[in-house]
């Protein structure tokens, strides 16, 4: 099995997973539904930083709001995205 299909299977293989695979938000998205939102901190710093991306995968599991890149967790709000799952983590 590739690496990208390990991660599918089990979220936290994304650790070990290359740069280029720890920036697809397609698999990094995957890792989150399949092993918590946490798993959004082996993600590319890119990644984390990216609005879009780390709102889709909050709507996955909103504990990846603590994995998201400083700047951007600062100006996102559990209450702003009231709705989601729990936005509590322990990154």
């Amino acid at each position: 099995m590739k690496l990208g299909g390990a991660v599918k299977a089990n979220g936290g293989v994304l650790r070990h997973a290359s740069k280029a695979l720890r920036g697809d938000a397609d698999l990094v998205a995957a890792a989150v539904a399949q092993g918590g939102g946490h798993l959004l901190e082996h993600a590319t710093e890119a990644l984390r930083a990216d609005r879009a991306a780390v709102l889709r995968l909050v709507g996955v599991d909103g504990r990846a709001l603590a994995c998201a890149a400083p700047p951007l967790r600062a100006t996102l709000s559990p209450q702003k995205i009231i709705g989601r799952s729990q936005a509590t983590s322990r990154c």
